[in-house]
């Protein structure tokens, strides 16, 4: 809960991503969300892992928890 709560403080939008989800879906989401930064918990890192090629915004708006 604690992501929550600072993105509203920050003003910036979360969007949760079901973890059982496969690499394309998930950088279908990120893409159609428009994403500039990504906060990965263990049960999606190996599918992020996958696509992160694929995704546009810079190394430092990549943060890994777990």
């Amino acid at each position: 809960m604690g992501i929550y709560a600072a993105a509203a403080k920050a003003g910036v939008i979360v969007v949760p991503i079901n973890f059982r989800l496969v690499g394309p879906e998930v950088r279908f989401i990120l893409r159609n969300a428009g994403t500039t930064a990504l906060i990965v918990q263990d049960e999606l890192a190996g599918v992020v892992e996958e696509i992160r090629a694929d995704l546009s915004f810079p190394e430092k708006n990549y943060i890994y928890f777990g």
